[in-house]
């Protein structure tokens, strides 16, 4: 199982290594899981799921903070969005 599955680094690892039977990746990015559903679409064993896993379920807001071109995603429930200063 790979939880936040970026660009797939975690899948590859097992892949190379321990050659598991079905890989479950969840990412909550869309354009991230697009570049992975292209990348695995032949491969059946790997099954990418577009969203995201956590304590709660709910709707959350996905945050992609942008630095020098890099990504990442941040998630905040609407009580720590309300909390914050800005």
């Amino acid at each position: 199982m790979d939880v936040g599955a970026n660009w797939g680094q975690s899948i590859l690892a097992p892949k190379r290594c321990a050659r598991p039977r079905r890989i479950l990746s969840f990412e909550p990015n869309p354009k991230l899981v697009a570049r992975l559903q292209l990348r695995y679409r032949d491969d059946p064993s790997v099954q990418i799921d577009a969203m995201a896993l956590g304590l709660r379920e709910g709707p959350y807001e996905l945050l992609i903070p942008s630095y020098l071109g890099l990504t990442n995603t941040i998630f905040l429930t609407d009580e720590q969005r309300s909390a914050m200063p800005f």
